[in-house]
């Protein structure tokens, strides 16, 4: 389910992923605290069995605490202007303007459709959905 791949005793940057199985709603990564140091195991001289500390993580592409979070998908580039992204609660979806909408299941699958600026979202279930709007798309994580 999950790899971690090492290179020269370093794990490089986004090495370690996860694939979910499609009716997979929770996955947990537990990452323990480190201490500050190298702990060399002075009993024998080889180096690739000693505990390397600290690690360094990063989480991306993650919800936090059931928060929905919005990823634009029309471009390469997020924008951060209030006017364009939607402004998401843990609920409702508000689009900047009214217009009509649509949104999909990470497959495709229609889940809902409608017009207005104001999206109920309450009634789905965690997970990821694509949201299509005024020609952009958005990846939305409940």
């Amino acid at each position: 389910m999950g790899t971690a791949n090492m290179a020269n005793g370093t794990n490089p940057d986004q090495t370690l992923t996860f694939s979910c199985p499609a009716n997979c709603s929770r996955l947990w990564l537990v990452v323990s605290g480190a201490p500050q140091e190298h702990w060399r195991h002075a009993w024998d001289d080889d180096n690739s069995n000693d505990e390397h500390w600290p690690y360094q993580v990063k989480f991306v592409n993650t919800n936090l605490l059931g928060q929905t979070l919005v990823e634009d998908l029309s471009s390469g580039v997020k924008k951060s202007s209030p006017q364009i992204h939607p402004s998401i609660s843990s609920q409702t979806v508000r689009l900047y303007e009214k217009a009509s909408w649509q949104i999909t299941n990470l497959a495709g699958k229609q889940i809902g459709a409608g017009y207005g600026n104001i999206i109920d979202i309450s009634a789905f279930s965690n997970g990821g959905y694509i949201l299509k709007y005024s020609g952009r798309h958005f990846k939305l994580f409940k």
